[in-house]
């Protein structure tokens, strides 16, 4: 019972994960809420089965692979509204990286509009049920937190800045769970970590105006949309406050020549 207090640091993980994607690539109109659900739902579907298969042997196996095949079987379900999603979310990392890196990955072909949040939410559950096996397994901590974190630095590393909450949280959770150890640690090492993590975040806090720091940040978000403009992408590709137009009228009238060499003669 002990050990499985490390599953609330790892919630955290994989929530902040989805957070990150999400408000990373400005997918402002999505409640963070959401994707407490896929995580909730997958953790009690993979625990359910874990339960069932106690006696087994590979029981963390056959648990993997029967949540793994329920989370297929939603996308299968759901597949009209999702995959246009995941066009969307995969348009938009490629133009990021393509604006950030040079890095020109190409756009999938979108169509109709999807539902980014269920897209996101299904890249949580798969990541969830991954993330279970990788705790129950019992490997490296940094091992276990290696999905969650992939997740998290995927919008950062496309040169996105994830809601600032965001990713203070993540750290904290990261440290918390980290810190609990392969096997969960104990109660008072989960309450020591816990306790000196929150306090070390509101000494930082307190020490400068977050109102300040929040206002820049959002300063900085306004100028990468600004700055990347949404050259090359089509209305449908990027969302709705990505979307620029360049009027290149003024580049197109009749301008004068002149002869540089009479107004400048050689010396």
């Amino acid at each position: 019972m002990l050990k499985r207090m490390q599953l609330l640091p790892l919630i955290f993980l994989l929530w902040c994960g989805g957070m990150s994607l999400s408000s990373g690539l400005y997918f402002e109109e999505i409640n963070d809420a959401l994707y407490l659900l896929p995580i909730g739902l997958m953790m009690g579907i993979y625990y359910l089965l874990r339960a069932l298969f106690a006696q087994m042997e590979k029981r963390e196996f056959f648990s993997f692979g029967g949540s793994f095949l329920l989370n297929l079987l939603s996308f299968s379900v759901l597949k009209s509204i999702i995959v246009p999603g995941f066009c969307l979310i995969a348009n938009t990392l490629s133009y990021r990286l393509n604006m950030a890196y040079g890095l020109a990955l190409g756009s999938l072909n979108q169509k109709g509009t999807g539902s980014v949040e269920l897209a996101v939410c299904q890249i949580i559950a798969f990541v969830t049920v991954l993330s279970l096996y990788l705790f129950e397994k019992h490997l490296p901590v940094a091992v276990t937190a290696l999905p969650s974190f992939l997740l998290f630095i995927t919008s950062i590393a496309a040169d996105g800045v994830p809601y600032e909450a965001c990713t203070i949280v993540y750290g904290a959770a990261l440290i918390i769970f980290l810190g609990m150890g392969r096997r969960g640690g104990n109660v008072s090492q989960f309450l020591l970590l816990s306790t000196c993590t929150v306090v070390t975040a509101v000494v930082v806090a307190s020490s400068f105006s977050w109102a300040d720091v929040s206002e820049r940040m959002w300063e900085y978000r306004d100028q990468i949309v600004t700055i990347g403009g949404g050259a090359g992408l089509s209305d449908d590709s990027v969302p709705e406050k990505e979307r620029h137009r360049i009027n290149f009228g003024q580049f197109n009238k009749d301008a004068p020549l002149y002869n540089f060499t009479s107004e400048f003669p050689a010396a």
